[in-house]
Parts: C-alpha cells; structure tokens; sequence
C-alpha cells in the first residue's frame, strides 16, 4: 500500500513534468510565432519598377494612390514620371488650361480628372 507522502509525491512530479511540457510548447509557438512575423516582413517589397521609365525605384518615390480614383490597379508610375506624363500631354495640347486637357492614365485607360491633375502636375504646368 502506498503511502500518503509517495502519492503526494508522484503527483507533485506528473504535475511538474506537465508544466513543463506546457512552458516548453509555450516557447515553441512563441518561437514560431516570431519566425512567421520575420518571414511576413521580409515579404514586403521595399522597391518597385516604375512602367515607364523602368527604374526599379523606393515604394517612397511612388504616389500613395493611383493616378485616378477609377483605376483598378497599384500605383505602377514614379512620381517623377507621372509629373513629366502630365507636363507632356498639357504641352501636346498646345499649353490649354487643364480642365480642358483629357489625359489619360499611363498604366489604363482611366481619365485623369481636374484634383487628379492638380494633384501630380507641378504648380507651372496646372497654372497653364
């Protein structure tokens, strides 16, 4: 027959050995949990290829927004060239006021309204 102090005992170990299979799948998963969030933020592309000069260039020398609200797309055109594409077409239009221009998205076929174009044209061009 067992005594009272050798099953306190033997429960006492189990218990302990319990806890610390639980505090070592704990680690595990904290482990696994940091790898995941790694291998998530290595995932993020820091670049991008602008589809018209072709420059792989900083997301930060990108437009936060596509050219026009109806576009379906990402923004695919640098900053610089969605400035000289407006510039451009305002000059191929003989230098009318930009409500009058149609321009056109460089990457759809979406029209570039009046706050669009104000919002990428530089001061000099929209004031034409």
């Amino acid at each position: 027959m067992k005594t009272l102090r050798s099953v306190l005992h033997e429960r006492i170990s189990t218990f302990l050995k319990e806890r610390k299979k639980a505090s070592t799948a704990a680690k595990q998963a904290q482990k696994l949990e940091k790898q995941a969030r790694r291998e998530a933020v290595q995932k993020v592309p820091t670049k991008h290829k602008c589809v018209v000069c072709l420059d792989v260039r900083k997301l930060s020398k990108f437009p936060c927004r596509t050219p026009t609200g109806d576009c379906k797309h990402k923004s695919e055109v640098c900053k610089k060239c969605l400035t000289a594409y407006i510039a451009s077409a305002v000059e191929g239009f003989g230098g009318k006021f930009a409500r009058e221009v149609i321009i056109g998205c460089p990457s759809c076929s979406a029209v570039l309204g009046y706050k669009d174009v104000r919002t990428f044209a530089t001061k000099k061009v929209f004031d034409r």
